[in-house]
């Protein structure tokens, strides 16, 4: 008699079976795997690479507090850091009236640079790359 120890494993074939059914993704899965994919191919770009200095943290300090804290098309009051906003106080978003890809040599221009919440940037983000379902901003 076979003894349990001496037999082969079946579970191979049964692998190549069940491993390609995969429960389906939910949209919010499917938006950060795309976010995920889009971040990745962005490190290297040499404009997001400005965002990071030092210099680009004390503009918008300097703006911030120049501005009085407060969006410049709805005029709400605003934060400078996201871990401090909450649903009535959004967090403050610099915008380059002309995009920074378009013009970095405005890049660092205080004039071109505008203070708006959160919601506020997303519309106008939305509208200028194509996003948007209508209203004006």
């Amino acid at each position: 008699m076979m003894r349990f120890a001496q037999l082969k494993p079946r579970t191979s074939s049964l692998n190549s079976r069940t491993r390609s059914v995969q429960a389906p993704m939910t949209s919010a899965q499917r938006h950060e795997q795309r976010r995920v994919e889009y971040d990745k191919a962005r490190v290297d770009d040499p404009i997001r690479q400005l965002y990071k200095t030092k210099r680009w943290a004390e503009l918008r300090r300097k703006l911030y507090v120049e501005r009085n804290a407060r969006c410049e098309c709805c005029g709400c009051l605003t934060v400078l850091h996201k871990r401090e906003a909450n649903e009535f106080t959004p967090v403050a978003e610099f915008d380059h009236v002309e995009g920074a890809r378009e013009r970095p040599d405005l890049f660092w221009s205080e004039a071109h640079i505008r203070l708006l919440c959160h919601p506020c940037h997303s519309r106008r983000t939305a509208r200028d790359q194509g996003f948007a379902r209508g209203g004006t901003l």
